[in-house]
């Protein structure tokens, strides 16, 4: 058995130019995080577990603790990063 730390940020959803967005920018700001990869229009978005984390059923949706923001059409570099140091190119 390994003591391997549980991924704090989740980021759910593939196969789309916005959860494309959303993993492009984790993997250049160098967050180690965890993919569940569930796609649209396939019924993987309606199920309960999902639906408690984002009522309006839609990806992607990052989750960081108890901290959730879902599909938004603001470029990634805009957001505040856990540095403190906003991203602005």
């Amino acid at each position: 058995m390994t003591d391997t730390p549980a991924r704090r940020l989740v980021l759910w959803g593939v196969g789309t130019s916005r959860t494309l967005r959303a993993h492009w920018a984790l993997q250049e700001l160098g967050l180690d995080y965890e993919c569940r990869p569930i796609l649209p229009r396939t019924g993987e978005t309606q199920t309960r577990e999902y639906t408690e984390l984002n009522p309006r059923r839609k990806i992607p949706l990052l989750q960081d603790g108890d901290f959730k923001i879902a599909e938004s059409r603001r470029s990634p570099p805009t957001y505040q990063i856990p540095t403190g140091r906003a991203k602005t190119h």
